[in-house]
């Protein structure tokens, strides 16, 4: 994975931190649709993670976001995030506090890996929402935010390619009619599919809370990474995130601990069993069309910027199809298991 810093990311670290783009060393850590990272180094001093965000309407968006998101973090002492330096929102770079660490992989891990998931969620559930007054870019407002975001992502996947037609017409689509049926169901008596959360029962959190943005440092604590989507959610939005995001690495063991624990830590909203019950569902069909992403075009551009060919091939398109019919069926299954 090869790929050089913007002349853009190089101004920022020459301002920001008087290193000269000849002197300092810069290390590709990552690339994708969203967001490029580098590890960048000069001398002695501390290294500094440097980051690209995707040159499309929601760089400046996206950054500003994590920016600020992290900033409110370290404000309130939370020390499991990486600090935010230094910004040109303009131009899409940022430079963020380098955390030394490895990734994780939880079926190493005991019953208790997701027990630091609950206590940092904790953490940011005591900072006032009003922080920071964007919802998250997962976030469900309401059952009917949710509900309306499934229907336009569903509506912005192509259909040229006939195999994949078919499977949303026979399988996608009517697994969507039957879920918003149960889910709207299940909130008929306890509040209305349109409501959204009060303010005081949301939660600060990151749209991605999954172990791709987590690492272990040294000592052996987490730290929580990519806040490109960070912003006010509701709880039941969040667990189920968290849930969803780990299927395909986490045990049933280690799930099964996290879901009372959570409960546990926000137990005082009393229809937060309720609402998750409803939204998991929903929020699973959400992660099954993140599957057909290989499908969905993408300008020249950002082809370019992630690293990707600008025609995917067959056999990327055809593992695409099949990772989501296999996350179609074990939503369907984990739903008839309750």
């Amino acid at each position: 994975m090869i790929f050089p810093p913007s002349p853009h990311a190089l101004r920022l670290i020459r301002s920001s931190l008087d290193w000269q783009p000849g002197q300092a060393r810069f290390e590709p850590v990552s690339a994708s649709r969203h967001a490029r990272v580098f590890k960048v180094s000069c001398g002695d001093s501390p290294a500094v993670a440097l980051k690209e965000y995707a040159p499309n309407h929601r760089q400046t968006e996206s950054l500003q976001r994590e920016f600020s998101g992290l900033r409110i973090l370290a404000r309130f002492g939370l020390s499991m995030v990486p600090k935010a330096l230094h910004q040109d929102a303009d131009r899409g770079v940022a430079i963020y506090e380098w955390k030394d660490g490895i990734p994780i992989s939880p079926t190493d891990r005991g019953e208790d890996v997701f027990d630091p998931f609950v206590e940092f969620l904790g953490a940011c559930a005591k900072i006032r929402p009003s922080e920071h007054p964007q919802w998250s870019s997962t976030a469900a407002r309401s059952g009917l935010h949710l509900e309306a975001a499934l229907r336009q992502r569903l509506a912005e996947v192509p259909r040229e390619h006939q195999e994949l037609k078919a499977w949303l017409e026979s399988k996608f689509e009517p697994t969507l009619e039957d879920f918003l049926r149960q889910s709207r169901r299940s909130t008929e008596t306890s509040f209305g599919w349109d409501q959204e959360l009060p303010l005081e029962q949301r939660i600060l959190a990151p749209s991605q809370l999954g172990f791709d943005n987590v690492l272990e440092t040294p000592s052996r604590h987490l730290v929580f990474l990519d806040f490109a989507g960070f912003g006010q959610d509701d709880p039941a939005s969040v667990l189920a995130q968290i849930l969803h995001q780990s299927t395909e690495t986490a045990t049933p063991d280690q799930k099964a601990r996290l879901v009372p624990k959570f409960f546990e830590r926000f137990g005082t909203d009393r229809l937060l069993g309720t609402r998750f019950a409803a939204f998991f569902p929903l929020v699973g069909l959400h992660h099954v069309l993140d599957s057909l992403q290989p499908f969905r075009p993408l300008e020249r551009a950002l082809r370019d910027f992630a690293g990707l060919p600008l025609h995917p091939k067959q056999e990327v398109l055809a593992h695409a199809m099949e990772r989501a019919d296999r996350s179609l069926e074990t939503l369907k299954m984990a739903i008839c298991e309750g």
